[in-house]
């Protein structure tokens, strides 16, 4: 994953925070371990709220072409423990 955040790919990983199997936690630290330009200013950055209609549902932080999604009340599958539509979670 590294090669494609690395190309310049727009790369988005996102996970829910009810998510036993697949958790945010591992997910970050996957985050972390990734090598690219811009990987150090990433993993120093803090979370800030992902909002939608005023309501937080989760956080994220962006370095570049590379954003982590923590998605609020959300399992394994995100888009199925929450609506999506026009790229807001609803």
């Amino acid at each position: 994953m590294s090669s494609v955040v690395a190309s310049g790919v727009n790369t988005l990983m996102w996970h829910g925070d009810a998510d036993f199997d697949c958790n945010w936690v591992g997910g970050l630290s996957v985050a972390n371990d990734l090598t690219w330009s811009g990987s150090a200013t990433f993993k120093s950055k803090p979370f800030v709220g992902y909002n939608v209609n005023g309501t937080q549902a989760g956080q994220f932080k962006t370095q570049g072409n590379f954003t982590f999604l923590r998605v609020y009340q959300s399992g394994h599958e995100v888009p199925f423990y929450r609506k999506f539509k026009d790229n807001c979670v609803i």
